[in-house]
């Protein structure tokens, strides 16, 4: 108010000066101002560019922005802020006083028992004074008949001036039923606490349906017909948790394979396949470096040139069950370290890019096909030696130096060209295969923050599942960043954010890395391709 009463009075001072100046000299002079501002602290003006140079033209109050920190506050010293005017940019700033870092509790005076004592702690930085007051020593607090309570806890409060409570403890509360809950709807009963009669009231759940103990099923799924009045209900819908295959006799000359779901015994048969199923052919394709890419590609870069041959690619990430069957153990366990149940169908992780490259190598000897990997030119991982764990192993550097004979029809890992031609899919979508990463994958947005089956989203334009999301990708490349032996991770994970648009790792065109040692990444794992060679 004082500020706006200040500029008010300029405004008719000046004008009162103009009128009288204009009198003076001529009346049909006409005063002339700088197109510049002139600026205090409250105001902005343009000044007389004429002989009558305490003429101002436009006086205002500043019109000022948002504050914003230029320097914070810290324990040594205070910050400052400051905030701009939009119309004259006169810039005003402010101080911010600084933390107080406060050292030990002091005793100043000594409580006795009749008089209160005094404790003190000093900022170390400025020397401000805290001070607590010690209560006498032979204070008998006096409290209250009535108890004071809230939703878990009653006690009785101090009524001599002092904060103490006494008797704090936990309700004790007596159910009294006051409408029995039934098949489809919800009861109510009463609690009263034994000790304090505060009271509360309670939603019983409904019982729900009841349903046979047999198990009905179809191809995909398994569940209980009620057996209640609802027959039309169901009860532990689930899809079918399958055994492993197990070979079996048939009459034709191809041997075939059955597995049974272990919760409903349901069978299925079927002709023997690969260890390594659900293969998607994609056809190659050649990038001269001209192309406009949407969104923009970190990879495909102007005059940088790719050949992309054509693929058989894993449709998933490579699962926890293949991972077994390939290299004869389990890992099961998720972010937490917890073990995860029926983890079969889920991707895996924790496992480092050595242990892939030895997985696509192993898998390929099982399919008799020709291995891609050589380190020492030898493709015969026995002869490799022991993975390495961390950088100081002695097999370290033969490792990195791991050759890939791409021309070659063995599994191998994609390329980060592959991968992100991969997971565009030919289109332009920011996620593989949509706009909305929860069509297509899982992030820290939708995932509870938990690992997730595979395929449980949409498919990209390829047929591939999962690329965005769920598990970050180990690529071939060494990534081109200033990190010695980094390899390229692609995809994002369930543990990224979709909300940092500087780095939506999730998106197809973005970049992340990995350490080849290191194996303790929860939310990294990988697919395999196989280039075609026919």
């Amino acid at each position: 108010m004082k500020n706006s009463k200040i500029v008010l009075f300029l405004v008719a001072f000046a004008f009162v000066v103009g009128i009288t100046g204009c009198e003076v000299e001529s009346e049909k002079h006409e005063h002339t101002f700088s197109k510049e501002w002139t600026s205090d602290a409250i105001a902005h003006w343009h000044a007389a560019t004429c002989e009558h140079k305490t003429e101002i033209s436009g006086i205002a109050a500043h019109t000022f922005g948002e504050w914003k920190v230029t320097k914070e506050a810290s324990e040594k010293q205070g910050g400052e802020k400051k905030r701009i005017c939009s119309v004259c940019k006169y810039v005003d700033i402010a101080k911010l006083e600084h933390v107080h870092t406060f050292g030990e509790w002091t005793v100043t005076k000594e409580a006795t028992e009749l008089e209160d004592g005094l404790g003190e702690r000093t900022c170390s930085s400025c020397g401000y004074v805290e001070e607590v007051p010690i209560y006498a020593l032979n204070h008998i607090h006096k409290f209250s008949d009535k108890w004071t309570s809230d939703e878990t806890e009653h006690w009785h409060i101090a009524i001599c001036g002092h904060t103490e409570v006494s008797d704090k403890d936990t309700h004790k509360w007596d159910e009294k039923f006051i409408k029995a809950a039934t098949c489809t709807e919800v009861g109510e009963k009463k609690l009263v606490c034994s000790v304090c009669d505060r009271t509360k009231t309670e939603v019983i759940p409904a019982t729900g349906h009841s349903f046979a103990t047999e198990w009905v099923s179809d191809a995909t799924y398994h569940w209980h017909v009620a057996t209640c009045e609802h027959s039309a209900e169901i009860g532990g819908k689930a899809k079918h948790s399958w055994s492993d295959w197990k070979d079996v006799t048939s009459d034709s000359s191809q041997k075939e394979r059955e597995h049974i779901c272990n919760v409903c015994k349901y069978k299925v048969k079927g002709a023997v396949s690969n260890i390594l199923e659900n293969l998607v052919k994609v056809k190659g394709t050649t990038i001269n470096g001209a192309e406009t890419w949407t969104p923009e590609s970190y990879v495909f870069i102007k005059d940088k040139k790719f050949t992309i041959p054509s693929l058989y690619v894993s449709d998933h990430e490579i699962t926890m069950s293949e991972y077994k069957k390939v290299m004869g153990i389990s890992i099961v366990t998720d972010y937490y370290g917890k073990p995860i149940d029926n983890a079969d169908d889920f991707p895996v992780t924790n496992v480092s890019w050595y242990e892939a490259i030895v997985f696509c190598n192993k898998l390929s000897e099982k399919e008799k096909l020709d291995s891609c990997y050589k380190i020492n030119n030898s493709t015969d991982i026995a002869e490799w030696g022991a993975i390495p764990t961390r950088e100081s192993d002695d097999t370290f550097e033969s490792w990195n130096n791991c050759v890939c004979d791409v021309d070659k029809n063995g599994y191998r890992l994609p390329t980060e060209a592959e991968w992100e031609y991969l997971a565009r899919g030919g289109q332009n979508f920011i996620y593989s295969g949509s706009d909305v990463l929860d069509e297509v994958g899982w992030a820290l947005e939708n995932s509870e923050e938990k690992l997730h089956k595979g395929k449980l989203k949409k498919a990209n334009n390829y047929g591939l599942y999962d690329m965005s999301g769920n598990v970050r990708e180990l690529c071939w490349d060494l990534l081109d960043y200033q990190i010695a032996y980094a390899r390229a991770c692609r995809g994002g994970s369930f543990r990224d954010s979709t909300k940092d648009l500087w780095n939506v790792v999730s998106f197809v065109n973005i970049r992340s890395l990995d350490m080849p040692y290191n194996k303790s990444s929860s939310d990294v794992g990988f697919r395999v391709v196989r280039t075609v060679t026919e």
